[in-house]
């Protein structure tokens, strides 16, 4: 990868902030991830099922928890699991072989809708909604289902502030349909589930389709284009993966989908990288960090205790980063396919 060095000086103020105190880089074959599981109003979230492949923990009563000795990889995927939320994804690139750090938004599923299959129904949220037909429900393995179901939909937009880190997968990696990787720029994502009485997935049939309603965030309907593609979260690869096309009409985008995941209204570009370390009198810092471009919102990470991150970011676009704690965005040039920006981004002590 190219490598180009840039440094970014503000004279902020650094008394009064928090995680100034730097670590010390131990490089390991393995590597350790500490986390938190927060919800939609940052309330840490005990007793959720959090894994890496056979790597297992639970959080504790502050959301914390610790997945280690994990063997080294160039991205994990993270997945936490509780009743009464959507089951969270995090993917996360690893700065090197040190400790990393992740913070996962899990989104509860509220009351549920509750209808028989045989009638169809309209999960309504939020200005959005989904249409199921009658009978076009089938159990998870594709079987027909006739009875009651209990359906969970949320949807949201780049209105809502917490999207980067609520969306599943986190860094918004994805393949599109010619088989390249890539990263997404986002103008909504909805998630819904439905379930039997007895708590069984249940999804739509084989040759069955849904259709929605995803509305457009009023900050993005001056440029939001007239078609846009559909993705959904391929859980087995830990990536968004492209099925289809949504139009727009109005202040909405509409389309149709063949099975139920959580779905994504998105802009696809190939990717490039921003590797760099926050600082603070030379110490490092540990803080989220957020990209975004023109289009939409993109991935967000949280630096580790020596300051170092890693963030994947639409190439060959202007690309902003926003820092929890520092006033206003940093804006990188253009990057060229799988180039790696390396940035110092400091604070002066006045």
């Amino acid at each position: 990868m190219k490598k180009l060095l840039f440094y970014a000086l503000f004279s902020i103020v650094c008394i009064g902030l928090t995680a100034c105190d730097g670590g010390s880089k131990n490089a390991s074959s393995a590597v350790s991830i500490t986390g938190k599981i927060i919800d939609e109003f940052d309330n840490p979230i005990s007793g959720v099922n959090v894994s890496i492949d056979e790597v297992t923990a639970i959080s504790g009563s502050d959301g914390t928890f610790v997945l280690n000795s994990l063997p080294r990889q160039d991205r994990y995927v993270i997945k936490a699991q509780k009743q009464g939320f959507f089951m969270g994804y995090r993917g996360l690139t690893p700065v090197d072989d040190e400790s990393q750090n992740v913070e996962i938004m899990l989104d509860s599923k509220g009351t549920p809708f509750v209808f028989n299959s045989s009638a169809g129904y309209v999960l309504n949220y939020n200005g959005g909604n989904v249409t199921i037909s009658a009978n076009t429900i089938g159990t998870d393995a594709g079987n027909n289902y006739n009875g009651m179901v209990y359906g969970y939909l949320k949807l949201r937009n780049n209105d809502n502030a917490e999207i980067s880190s609520i969306m599943p997968g986190g860094d918004f990696s994805a393949q599109n349909s010619e088989g390249q990787d890539g990263i997404l720029s986002t103008l909504g994502y909805y998630s819904i589930e439905l379930n039997d009485p007895s708590g069984n997935l249940l999804n739509l049939k084989p040759g069955s389709s849904a259709s929605f309603v995803q509305p457009i965030a009023a900050s993005k309907l001056a440029n939001a284009p007239s078609t846009i593609k559909l993705w959904y979260f391929d859980t087995i690869l830990g990536v968004w993966a492209e099925q289809g096309t949504a139009t727009r009409q109005g202040n909405n985008y509409v389309g149709q989908v063949v099975h139920f995941s959580d779905w994504n209204c998105d802009d696809f570009s190939r990717p490039a990288y921003i590797k760099g370390r926050l600082i603070c009198n030379s110490s490092g810092q540990m803080r989220k960090i957020s990209a975004r471009d023109d289009v939409g919102d993109g991935a967000s990470v949280i630096s580790n205790s020596d300051g170092n991150f890693i963030i994947k970011v639409p190439a060959e676009r202007a690309v902003y980063l926003n820092i929890d704690g520092y006033t206003g965005s940093i804006p990188t040039s253009n990057l060229t396919v799988d180039q790696t920006l390396d940035l110092e981004i400091g604070r002066a002590h006045v």
